[in-house]
């Protein structure tokens, strides 16, 4: 049974943990990690809170990114667009890539995306690395965070609800990596 990858590069440690519901492996070898703090010096040196979302491609969000100097910055809303590929009763959510708890737009077709709710939108996603982002930001860390929809022949257009979602988070702490496989 796949299990969902996430690679946590924490004060240069090696941590391991794992819950019944997502399994995360941790290390320090990740090879673009000069990459991520290189982008995350770049979008804090202007100090000011950003999310950017990227342009839609045929009609499905492709991708966010956000920029948090040591502060949240409020004004998240809940998902009210609906995404290519949702279908309601399905064990489906209208996942933000931007979480509301981080300042995502719900409303923002550019930030939603179709996610499996239970294992993918609230356990892998929310407990698995957004919750880590927001108590990394409250702390004062200065957090660079990018999520990016992954499609089926890399083509949303006929593929809209994406296979996985990867995550790129770097901060004065550490950072994560992870693909997350969004499935029931």
């Amino acid at each position: 049974m796949p299990t969902h990858l996430i690679q946590f590069i924490l004060d240069g440690g090696r941590v391991v943990w794992n819950n019944p519901r997502l399994v995360v492996h941790a290390g320090i070898n990740d090879p673009n990690q000069a990459d991520y703090d290189h982008k995350r010096r770049s979008c804090l040196n202007n100090g000011a809170k950003m999310i950017r979302y990227f342009d839609m491609e045929e009609d499905v969000a492709s991708g966010a990114e956000a920029c948090y100097p040591g502060a949240l910055p409020g004004g998240g809303t809940d998902a009210t667009f609906t995404p290519e590929g949702f279908e309601s009763g399905k064990g489906m959510a209208r996942g933000h890539l931007i979480a509301k708890e981080l300042g995502g737009s719900g409303s923002d077709g550019r930030n939603i995306v179709a996610l499996y709710q239970n294992k993918v939108n609230s356990s892998a996603m929310w407990h698995g690395v957004e919750k880590v982002v927001q108590a990394w930001v409250e702390e004062g860390q200065d957090v660079y965070y990018r999520v990016v929809p992954e499609f089926k022949n890399n083509d949303p257009g006929n593929n809209p609800v994406p296979t996985h979602v990867r995550i790129i988070v770097a901060a004065n702490r550490g950072a994560i990596t992870a693909r997350i496989e969004n499935r029931k």
